[in-house]
């Protein structure tokens, strides 16, 4: 059984995950994901945020992990069937949101124009 103080690591760590998302995305991309779970709880023994999404190139879950020790985020994709499809790192607090959107919705090289097309191509 993990300790209440442990839990309430963990929870606290996710909490700041979230956050730190928040202000390295707008609410607009952030609800772009499709985001109809978030989750937090432990992968690879590291204080893990869950999502699961509905983007425009990735659906299933993304892990955000912590590495204390390195302070850097490991983000894991997984499809729907919880498969590793891949994992990337080290991603630093200050870019947390735009990476994400980068893996999720938006690739960063796409004109606006190029992802209007891409939007139109899934519909």
């Amino acid at each position: 059984m993990i300790e209440m103080d442990k839990i309430e690591h963990i929870k606290n760590i996710c909490e700041t995950m979230y956050q730190q998302i928040g202000w390295s995305a707008s609410k607009e991309v952030i609800m772009s994901w499709g985001i109809s779970k978030l989750l937090w709880g432990i992968h690879n023994d590291m204080a893990t945020l869950k999502l699961k999404v509905n983007g425009l190139i990735h659906k299933g879950w993304v892990y955000i992990s912590y590495n204390e020790g390195s302070d850097v985020y490991i983000v894991t994709l997984l499809d729907n069937k919880n498969n590793i499809k891949s994992s990337h790192s080290p991603i630093y607090c200050d870019n947390l949101g735009s990476y994400l959107d980068n893996l999720i919705e938006k690739k960063t090289e796409w004109s606006y124009k190029e992802y209007e097309q891409e939007l139109k191509k899934s519909s």
